[in-house]
Order: structure tokens, then sequence, then C-alpha cells
């Protein structure tokens, strides 16, 4: 019988919830995004057959289902936590399409184990010392379209938190966090909403909402929803932590304005520290 490593795998993340991590990825995984597939094994304490994974030949074999031939992605050390040793190796998902079925499993050798293969087997983590058998039961994952599914891109700056988000019938984006600056104390109760292109990424600030009488509102912490004509109403807000207000406001993208309208009986909106 072969002497084979504790190895699993986990998609992207080290320490999940009990076997529900040990599965194949889910998700919308489209070209040119990062997968990073890691696997992990005991390597110290009392019970279970602790083991030393070598970086040193620790590979991601992984292809497209159409593909005859294996590709290689070296497993590089990641973290320890606690008993558990972890490696990550990544997919270059660029070179994918959408539709391709992703086919992938690790080989793992030890020192003091015989090389391990790791597969899927009833969505969870199995390993065999035949790569045959791993080859012919990959973890696998669909690559989907990115006009379809979106897809992350990189970080970039806006005027204020965008907490609130309503995405409107212009196609561009309405936002609002707490207060202006983020560095402001939490004394200061007024955030300037402005809308966002996700076009070319310019920004344009709307008028600050008022009551009926001139007073500015802040929109923190308030309930929004639109309207069947394309409007979009804004009740509540922020005065103080634990207090809101009574207000209610109708922002209309074409004119790019805030219109007050009839205040709630009730105050709503009691933002939390």
């Amino acid at each position: 019988m072969p002497d084979l490593g504790n190895a699993w795998h986990i998609p992207d993340s080290p320490e999940p919830r009990g076997l529900a991590g040990m599965r194949d990825p889910v998700g919308a995984i489209v070209p040119g995004t990062a997968v990073r597939v890691v696997t992990g094994n005991q390597f110290q304490g009392i019970g279970g057959t602790p083991g030393n994974q070598l970086q040193n030949g620790s590979l991601l074999f992984f292809k497209t289902a159409a593909e005859p031939a294996w590709h290689q992605s070296p497993f590089l050390f990641f973290r320890t936590l606690d008993n558990n040793k972890y490696y990550s190796a990544t997919l270059p998902t660029d070179t994918f399409q959408p539709g391709d079925d992703v086919q992938y499993y690790a080989r793992i050798p030890y020192s003091d184990h015989d090389t391990t293969f790791v597969f899927a087997q009833a969505g969870a983590s199995a390993t065999t010392a035949d790569e045959a058998v791993a080859q012919a039961r990959p973890f696998t994952f669909t690559v989907e379209s990115a006009g379809v599914r979106g897809r992350w891109g990189p970080a970039f700056s806006l005027p204020n938190v965008g907490i609130h988000g309503s995405v409107l019938p212009t196609g561009k984006v309405l936002m609002w966090g707490r207060r202006d600056r983020p560095d402001d104390s939490l004394d200061v109760h007024e955030c300037t909403p402005f809308v966002w292109n996700p076009a070319d990424g310019a920004t344009v600030s709307t008028p600050q909402p008022k009551r009926a009488d001139g007073t500015k509102v802040n929109l923190f912490c308030s309930g929004h929803c639109f309207l069947p004509d394309g409007r979009l109403l804004v009740v509540g807000g922020h005065q103080a932590d634990s207090d809101g207000l009574s207000q209610a406001c109708l922002y209309d993208a074409a004119a790019n304005t805030w219109t007050p309208t009839a205040p709630m009986t009730t105050p709503a909106g009691e933002a939390k520290p």
C-alpha cells in the first residue's frame, strides 16, 4: 500500500469551514480573473499523518477539456496556520476563452511520504498514488463571459466612500457615503452625493439634498428605491449616531436634481458608529 500524504485542495482560501471548501471552484471566473489554487496538509501535531511537503516538485497540472496535453504551474509556499502548511499556484486564466472547461489536479511530493496526487471525488478532495486516476477525475470549472458576468478591475478613487449606490437608468451610478472626507471627524454630518460614469471613470457631484425649508440633509443610512418613472426615492438619513431623519427626497438623473417631498411621520436611518 502506498504511504500517502494527507494533502487536500481548497479553492483560494487556506482555511474554509469544513469540507465545504474542498470542492471545484465556484463563482464567476472570466478571462483575466486571478485564480489561485491552494493545497494544504498537516505537517505537525498529534493525530492524523503529519507530513513534510516539498516545494520542489509540487505542481499544478491544468488544461482545457479540449486539449490533449497538461500544462504545469508550480506550487509555492503560501503560509502556515496552526498545524497546517499551505502552498498555492496560479492558473493563467487570460489564456482561456468563455465556454472553456478547465481541468486541474495537484502533484504533492513529500520527504517522508510517497508522492501524492489530489483530485476531485464526490465534491471533495481525494488522494491517490496513481497519477492516471487524478488525470481522469480532475477538479473543473467553466470559464464565463466577462460581458455577462462582469469582471473585477483595479481599485480607483472616488470623491467619498460610496456606501450607498444605485445604478441609474442612464447606466451611471449614483453614490454617497457618510462624510465627504474619510479623515473627517465622525461628528461631521454632511456628505455630497455624486454620479460615477463607468464608461470613463468620471464623477460629477450632485447638489446637496435639502429639506423643503432649505436645511441640508445627510443621506447616509437611508433607504432608497426607484419609482416607475425612473426617479430615485430616498427616505431617512443621518443626523447623529442612533438618530435618523424623517426627510424624503427624489433624485432626477436627467436633470441631476434633488427635490424634497412629503416627510415621513417617523424618522428613519439610525446610523451606528
